[in-house]
């Protein structure tokens, strides 16, 4: 499974910044059923493409590397591996980690302060191993159920012909057929159970899951405010079960311990990015910031918004509207875009293009095509815009029902460069070490590192009670705000 532990079934996904997206983005057609282990790496390479095209990957050289070893020291025990694995982090506050058919294993920036140890993460990962190795996303087929913000605008609204919403799902393609994938208990106990025994193999201690996972819920359980419930028709074992076999098949495992790779786990880890990347976009009071590309637009009042690396989409929570910015470096003008779209359209939208022509945005020149349907029971306006600041090309895809057309209209207008004010407030969250004051309390040496973690988040990833009485000198894992852009 991807590694979290239960659905968050009242937790609304429409939000800004971006959503709690508890599991992995597969999904698999019964026609996969016979498929070869060759078709695993297929499969499992394309997803791996629009995982990383939706999340980015995390490029700390040093911390990819120790990732590697943990994951190739663990491969290295399997008796009989499928596949060459590969291992990468996923900068996401999402708590999790999973596998892709063909062995495309990754954790998250979000699960890494959680843990405690080398051996939790080396389980977590001989978890997702076995999940890949034995084929479970193959096996199960189960489709899941795509998250409201993940669903492109052109299939939710539904307002034309069919097909009619390619056009604005142009420039996030390949997030529609995104679905989250579902193992049955019995796959998740295979994985946890045959995990820890990989695990043990390669020198880890394999009680180490058990930890992880109570220590994960919790979290969950705090930054959430809602408990785990037991849900009958639910394929997803619940926590205490699931720690309550491990602790019967962990007693049963001839374990050695084998030297750790580092000798400081959460030292590997100092400077790791926490919460959302700044650099793909930041969202503060319904304005979104992109330092990479230096501007900033407003966001409608009440909608939401989800970033990507190079897309921030933005959706009235009705869905009779949305907004898709994205933005990138290319030589292309906007005009060149405009006739590349131009001759991709079919007849049936050419019929129901109303504008096709240069505009002027804020004094910029613009390119802008625009589209408007009516029927008898619908009517739905869209319209592609590109212009173009320095090198980055901006391209605006939207659609809208009628009511809310003025305010689709005027989103490119409010796209501004950032000034310095802008670029003040921009911060960046990560992960230190600190060093306690002898006989302090935790919400004391919080308030003196300025520690931007609650007292309730840091006593649980540091293995502490909120009440307790620090040592001297004892290194305390804290997150630090700091300025994205050094002056």
């Amino acid at each position: 499974m991807p590694f979290l532990l239960f659905k968050l079934n009242k937790l609304k996904v429409l939000k800004l910044y971006r959503p709690f997206l508890f599991g992995i983005l597969i999904i698999f057609s019964p026609k996969l059923q016979a498929q070869n282990l060759n078709k695993d790496v297929v499969l499992g390479k394309e997803y791996a493409q629009r995982v990383e095209q939706v999340f980015g990957v995390y490029h700390d050289s040093e911390m990819v590397a120790y990732v590697e070893n943990i994951g190739n020291r663990l491969v290295a025990s399997l008796e009989d591996p499928l596949f060459e694995y590969s291992f990468k982090i996923i900068p996401t506050s999402t708590p999790n980690a999973f596998a892709l058919p063909g062995g495309y294993t990754y954790v998250t920036t979000g699960l890494l302060p959680i843990l405690e140890s080398e051996d939790e993460l080396a389980c977590i990962m001989a978890h997702e191993i076995i999940h890949a190795n034995n084929r479970h996303a193959i096996k199960s087929m189960k489709r899941g159920i795509i998250p409201a913000i993940l669903q492109l605008p052109g299939n939710v609204i539904g307002l034309v012909s069919p097909g009619a919403g390619e056009m604005i799902n142009r420039p996030i393609k390949g997030l529609g057929d995104l679905g989250m994938a579902s193992y049955s208990r019995k796959n998740e106990t295979e994985a946890d159970i045959e995990g820890s025994e990989l695990a043990s193999m390669a020198g880890y201690n394999p009680e180490a899951l058990q930890t992880a996972l109570e220590r994960i819920g919790k979290y969950i359980e705090l930054i959430t405010g809602q408990k785990e419930e037991k849900a009958y028709l639910d394929d997803h074992p619940m926590t205490a079960d699931r720690v309550e076999r491990l602790k019967k098949a962990a007693a049963k495992l001839n374990y050695s311990p084998g030297a750790p790779i580092s000798r400081s786990f959460i030292g590997e880890f100092q400077g790791l990015l926490f919460g959302e990347n700044p650099s793909h976009g930041i969202v503060i009071d319904s304005v979104f910031y992109n330092p990479e590309h230096q501007f900033k637009v407003n966001i409608p009042k009440g909608w939401v918004g989800q970033i990507h690396p190079e897309t921030f989409a933005m959706m009235d929570t009705t869905l009779r509207a949305s907004v898709y910015v994205s933005y990138s470096e290319t030589d292309s003008t906007a005009r060149e875009k405009a006739a590349v779209l131009r001759s991709q359209l079919p007849d049936a939208y050419k019929q129901i293009t109303v504008l096709d022509q240069e505009v002027f945005i804020n004094n910029e020149k613009a390119y802008m095509m625009a589209f408007e349907k009516r029927t008898r029971e619908n009517e739905v306006f869209a319209y592609m815009l590109w212009f173009k600041k320095g090198k980055t090309l901006f391209e605006f895809s939207a659609m809208t029902r009628p009511e809310l057309r003025p305010i689709i209209q005027r989103v490119p207008y409010t796209l501004s460069e950032l000034n310095e004010e802008d670029r003040n407030q921009i911060k960046v969250e990560r992960l230190e070490l600190a060093e306690a004051k002898g006989n302090e309390s935790l919400k004391e040496f919080n308030s003196r590192i300025n520690n931007a973690l609650s007292i309730d988040i840091t006593a649980l990833i540091n293995n502490l009670s909120e009440n307790e009485i620090l040592k001297e000198n004892s290194p305390i894992k804290v997150v630090l705000e700091k300025p994205y852009f050094k002056k």
